[in-house]
């Protein structure tokens, strides 16, 4: 029992010795500038949106990161307070109406900036948090990517053609030339 009572305090000790550590998340520069871009075109900015996500994945930032205002750790409400500083920054007249005195506006302008602070801005950090945890998801997977030319689903459908028809068990007239002919098309051997 001593020796259970000793490694206990031990460990209290070098407990108490150590500094605590603190969530250290931080946004490189290059991640508070998609941060912008994203903001000025959320809802036709993919690409901007795939950047962020991996910028913000190579800052080491996880979905879990991304927290409410409520959260208890104050380390990722500043992070949060930061994301939002720099989504109004994307346009200088949110910025004003974000930070305005609500008794100061009219009641139209105290509608707007209801509808920036809960439902705009969410739905930005949201869609980043969202897009982040599917890209953490997806770490180490390997699959075939989605085709994204035309060109590339024609020939993707095409194969699924030519695997079907062979998998086939009900032949049709012709069914061989079919195969053949499917197989011949330039877009299996032009287009990658």
């Amino acid at each position: 029992m001593k020796q259970v009572n000793n490694a206990i305090s031990n460990v209290a000790k070098s407990l108490a010795n150590t500094n605590p550590v603190k969530n250290a998340v931080s946004l490189s520069d290059n991640s508070k500038t998609l941060w912008v871009d994203y903001a000025k075109d959320y809802k036709g900015s993919e690409n901007t949106k795939s950047m962020l996500v991996d910028s913000l994945f190579a800052d080491g930032v996880k979905s879990y990161h991304i927290v409410g205002a409520s959260d208890e750790d104050k380390s990722l409400v500043a992070l949060r307070n930061q994301i939002i500083q720099l989504v109004i920054s994307a346009d200088k007249d949110d910025a004003k109406l974000y930070n305005a005195e609500p008794k100061t506006l009219s009641l139209s302008m105290q509608a707007m900036q209801t509808i920036l602070k809960t439902k705009t801005i969410p739905t930005i950090i949201g869609n980043v948090k969202k897009a982040l945890a599917t890209r953490e998801a997806n770490v180490g997977k390997e699959g075939k990517a989605k085709p994204k030319t035309k060109e590339q689903m024609a020939k993707q459908a095409l194969l699924q053609f030519i695997k079907y028809a062979k998998e086939s068990k009900n032949c049709w007239e012709g069914f061989s030339k079919d195969i053949e002919m499917a197989q011949s098309f330039s877009v299996l051997k032009q287009i990658k």
